[in-house]
């Protein structure tokens, strides 16, 4: 990147983290790095196989989002690593203390179909401490249940800020607590997760970066949903933009096909099956997925394009990833 590049990203991270809430330094300094790797990566995505300039930077940031939204952003995270008020009902350690499983069980169940979400904030948190007296195996098994009880209103409305709890001092790991209620929930016969990574799914409307799950048959996602560059570049076909995601949706959800339906899914599904016009280039995989669909009274064939981002600082396993893909896909 020329001196002039840099320029201008230094001047927005310098504006932006003198605006950013009064955290301590080396969580200051952790914030704006991710926020640079983040916007470096957008005008990379930009770029394609050019170089980087000034336009693919500026449009980085403006896709970011204005400096105004972004602090508005963190000053609503800063609130939510908060404690949280007692509440009522189960907001009190004590009372979850004397509760035994099955009846806390049937209690967090309550709040789910009430969807009273920041009790279940509360339970949950007092449920993902170390210092809870149930097992990991009843804490992740609970959870289980709590997204079992609704898994749309789960995966929208709470898996975010379990993240965040996950994140915290728990002593859980959040990937071994997906991995967990993936393979005990959500999984159909035969199918198994092979390997996970850290990532980027890219697709004509979407931008997925955050943790992948590799099964012999799809690919299992969680982590930050935004609109790609691309789309953000012409605003003025907004609306044209957001049916188009929607299309693109709709058909990942057709090229899944009826028996992933089954069973919920614990986070976003995209297929690895059908595969073809694969294409591997340094750390990413390039590839279509065909699918026939009913349309009135003919069949159409639909085709949906793919970029997968491996992103895996072990160069090792990050080559490892990008085989597994790639078999999965060819057969």
């Amino acid at each position: 990147m020329s001196k002039q590049h840099s320029e201008i990203l230094e001047e927005y991270l310098n504006i932006l983290k003198s605006k950013l809430p009064s955290w301590n330094l080396q969580e200051m300094d952790k914030t704006v790095e991710e926020i640079r790797t983040h916007i470096l990566d957008l005008a990379e995505d930009l770029a394609g196989d050019d170089p980087v300039t000034e336009i693919h930077i500026q449009a980085a940031i403006d896709e970011f989002g204005s400096l105004e939204d972004i602090v508005n952003d963190f000053n609503n995270i800063k609130r939510e690593k908060e404690p949280l008020d007692s509440g009522d009902g189960l907001g009190q350690e004590s009372t979850f203390d004397s509760k035994s499983f099955l009846t806390l069980k049937q209690e967090v169940l309550q709040l789910v179909r009430e969807k009273r979400k920041k009790q279940i904030y509360q339970v949950v948190e007092w449920i993902l401490k170390g210092d809870s007296k149930m097992t990991k195996e009843e804490r992740y098994s609970l959870i289980g249940e709590v997204f079992m009880a609704n898994p749309d209103y789960f995966m929208d409305k709470i898996y975010k800020k379990f993240q965040k709890m996950l994140l915290g001092a728990y002593q859980l790991n959040p990937y071994d607590l997906e991995r967990y209620l993936m393979e005990k929930f959500t999984l159909i016969p035969g199918e198994v997760i092979q390997t996970s990574f850290q990532g980027k799914l890219q697709l004509s409307i979407h931008v997925l970066k955050g943790r992948f799950y590799v099964t012999n048959r799809r690919l299992i996602f969680h982590g930050e949903i935004k609109e790609s560059v691309a789309v953000l570049m012409f605003t003025r076909f907004m609306a044209q933009a957001l049916e188009a995601a929607k299309e693109e949706v709709q058909s990942l959800q057709i090229a899944m096909g009826p028996k992933y339906s089954e069973k919920p899914c614990f986070g976003f599904q995209y297929s690895l099956e059908n595969g073809h016009n694969i294409r591997v280039r340094n750390n990413r995989v390039t590839f279509n997925i065909a699918y026939d669909f009913q349309k009135k009274y003919t069949v159409k064939r639909k085709e949906v394009k793919v970029k997968i981002s491996v992103e895996e600082p072990d160069l090792t396993k990050q080559l490892q990833t990008i085989q597994m893909l790639t078999q999965i896909l060819q057969n």
